[in-house]
């Protein structure tokens, strides 16, 4: 009558606790096998044991989830890049213009939490940041900032972009993207949509001459420095520039190009 007993509250603690497949074995052939108590106790006792501790866990993950993070007046690089989130995702209006946690941001946080059924809080708090962390916009007509720059680099880089990029996604990048998804195959819709973004990801460029930026006067200043190139880094990948490339990739056994491709700029980042 005891062992039966012991044995119902094994495999009560065992269901309840979604055990192995291992323990719940034990106690299905249990009474062919005729285990003794001990083992049977101390099968409930671990499973229990580890029941306890999984329920714990849950409670502190979901604590550390409501532990806040910033109150209203922060100020710092993280909110600045969760306020463009709520920007490219229309929770704000206005492109952000600084990196404080405002009112306005305040707002924007509690339309958001309402329309992901999240609870609303009028500090940012972990459980925010990772919501809004696992969303990927898409980028439309008419949004601005340092996301959509990144892809009009590369469309700039693979020449469907014919001047250097601002961020601003206004007609002309529009149309750089319908070529682009016709060119790869994608649906042509003109916006930088999660398989536009992915393909983008993915391309392998080079800056060559007649490209200017920022990113080629980044790499100009490290020839400068290394002795490659002369003068000052004015961004514009000229006939000198160009030069100093070839004489670079000829020093380090690269294919000579004279273009700055994946592997001349990662050799030259490294110096």
């Amino acid at each position: 009558m005891k062992k039966g007993l012991l044995y119902i509250v094994v495999v009560v603690v065992l269901l309840w606790s979604g055990a192995s497949f291992a323990a719940q074995g034990i106690t299905k052939y249990s009474a062919q096998l005729d285990l003794k108590d001990s083992i049977m106790t101390t099968v409930a006792k671990e499973e229990y044991s580890n029941l306890m501790t999984l329920n714990q866990d849950a409670k502190d993950d979901q604590e550390a989830g409501k532990t806040i993070r910033y109150t209203l007046g922060a100020q710092n690089e993280e909110i600045l890049i969760l306020k463009y989130k709520l920007y490219y995702l229309d929770y704000l209006t206005k492109q952000p213009q600084n990196n404080i946690f405002d009112e306005t941001m305040q707002q924007a946080i509690h339309r958001y939490q309402a329309a992901k059924n999240m609870e609303s809080t009028e500090t940012i708090n972990q459980n925010f940041i990772d919501a809004l962390n696992g969303e990927r916009p898409i980028y439309v007509l008419g949004k601005t900032g340092p996301e959509i720059k990144k892809y009009q680099l590369v469309l700039y880089f693979k020449d469907y972009l014919n001047t250097y990029p601002s961020g601003y996604f206004g007609k002309i990048t529009v149309e750089a993207v319908l070529q682009y998804q016709t060119a790869k195959g994608l649906e042509q819709n003109g916006t930088l949509d999660i398989a536009t973004q992915e393909a983008l990801e993915q391309e392998e460029y080079a800056y060559k001459m007649g490209k200017t930026g920022d990113e080629i006067a980044a790499m100009q200043r490290i020839l400068i420095e290394q002795g490659y190139l002369t003068g000052t880094a004015g961004g514009n990948f000229d006939q000198n520039t160009k030069k100093a490339v070839e004489k670079f990739q000829t020093e380090k056994n690269l294919p000579i190009t004279g273009e700055m491709d994946n592997a001349t700029r990662s050799l030259l980042e490294a110096l």
